[in-house]
């Protein structure tokens, strides 16, 4: 996955289209963006994809000691500068949490593999899933295509409510389909958890007149950087569903219908926990995917509408 991104990046440098983007992370409730892309926030999640096995067992009278532990040490992270490292471990905060809500005498603790964002969504009646970043899963497996591939997750939702937990009885997640070369994937779970967002068309018009995106995840780190002359400049809060705002670019050498792109970049700023973030438009429509987010000033890159519909879609094999 990063070798995508790396080509992918030169790619564009080349092309004329990589831009220096300013930094801009608001907490999707307090800025002042459409309502229909709020409402849209309901269906974007936490994904923490954790390992195959346990490493731990906790017992239902330690729930209580272990949770205001892990509580404090989060709540000292988002205070914390960027450059320091978190102590917490929001993954064995949230399965303990969830544990607790259950009931369950006993609660397995799972090394938390990779954090990122994930959205209910459909494209096709039949196409329906979980769609996120492939770097989140990569090194889970190491087959393209149909094959299924059973992962232990949890969503987690703008709330902060646990609202799917594989290790709970009767709960699987499956990996349905792979497509590593745009760094795509689609999860299928064993029940509905909200309203799927839909996939629109990707427009790019000349001059001023260019889109604006927003691209909603749940960020793992936190900036200092702020520029009060600048609305969209905002310190970054950890954990929490974040948008930011940009717009696509036009290649100024190669005039194309940017519909047609597989892969395009923006300049709105993204960072770690944010791999797989539907990118909207002004509609609320998903115009893309967010695979490359990045914490050096430089565009994103997302997955396109096309090239998720070509690997995806009945209609495309």
């Amino acid at each position: 996955m990063l070798k995508l991104c790396i080509l992918l990046y030169v790619i564009l440098c080349f092309s004329g289209t990589l831009v220096m983007a300013e930094p801009g992370f608001w907490e999707i409730d307090s800025i002042d963006i459409p309502d229909v892309i709020k409402g849209k926030g309901n269906s974007v999640y936490q994904i923490i994809v954790l390992a195959p096995t346990p490493q731990e067992t906790l017992k239902r009278d330690g729930y209580e000691v272990f949770l205001s532990k892990e509580k404090d040490l989060l709540e000292a992270d988002v205070n914390k500068p960027a450059t320091e490292p978190p102590e917490g471990e929001l993954g064995d905060y949230y399965q303990a949490l969830s544990c607790m809500d259950a009931g369950v005498d006993q609660c397995e603790l799972y090394k938390p593999l990779a954090y990122g964002t994930g959205f209910e969504g459909t494209m096709e009646p039949d196409v329906r899933g979980i769609w996120t970043s492939y770097s989140i899963v990569e090194g889970l497996t190491q087959n393209e295509g149909q094959q299924e591939v059973a992962i232990n997750v949890l969503l987690v939702d703008k709330s902060k409510k646990i609202v799917f937990d594989t290790r709970l009885q009767g709960q699987s997640a499956r990996m349905v389909k792979m497509a590593t070369d745009i760094g795509v994937v689609q999860l299928q779970l064993s029940k509905k958890i909200g309203e799927p967002l839909v996939f629109g068309e990707l427009k790019v018009s000349s001059g001023s007149d260019l889109e604006d995106i927003f691209i909603a995840g749940f960020p793992m780190v936190q900036r200092e950087e702020t520029n009060k002359e600048d609305h969209y400049a905002f310190p970054l809060k950890r954990y929490s569903l974040s948008v930011t705002i940009g717009e696509i670019f036009e290649d100024p050498q190669h005039s194309r219908d940017a519909s047609e792109a597989t892969h395009v970049e923006c300049d709105a700023d993204s960072a770690p926990g944010m791999s797989g973030a539907p990118a909207f438009n002004e509609q609320g429509e998903v115009i893309g995917i967010l695979i490359c987010p990045t914490m050096h000033k430089v565009g994103s890159i997302l997955a396109t509408k096309k090239q998720i519909q070509e690997h995806f879609t009945t209609a495309s094999h």
